[in-house]
């Protein structure tokens, strides 16, 4: 019986002193690839953050054309505008002759 109990305590040592011969092993690849993660996210957050510059840039172009065609929509508005009303003078004046 003493045989047993001493054989089942020296088993239960021996598996505990694998896992801790492992557990350096797991710990390094954990490590490793922990490391390898947040390598990758960081790259991530970079090409993002670039992203996000050109992005503004884009709309401040985007904004600035978008001035100017309402601006040159008003002109155009404006001239049309003008050049109905002498249309519609010159008809009203060809009608009074």
């Amino acid at each position: 019986m003493i045989k047993k109990i001493f054989l089942f305590l020296t088993l239960i040592f021996s598996i505990n002193a694998f896992a801790c011969v492992c557990s350096g092993t797991i710990n390094s690849s954990y490590s490793k690839f922990e490391n390898h993660i947040k390598n990758n996210l960081n790259g991530q957050i970079e090409a993002l953050k670039q992203t996000i510059k050109t992005i503004k840039k884009n709309q401040e172009i985007i904004d600035k054309k978008n001035k100017t065609l309402l601006k040159t929509n008003k002109l155009l508005e404006d001239n049309l505008l003008k050049r109905e009303k002498m249309i519609f003078n010159l008809i009203k004046q060809n009608q009074l002759i």
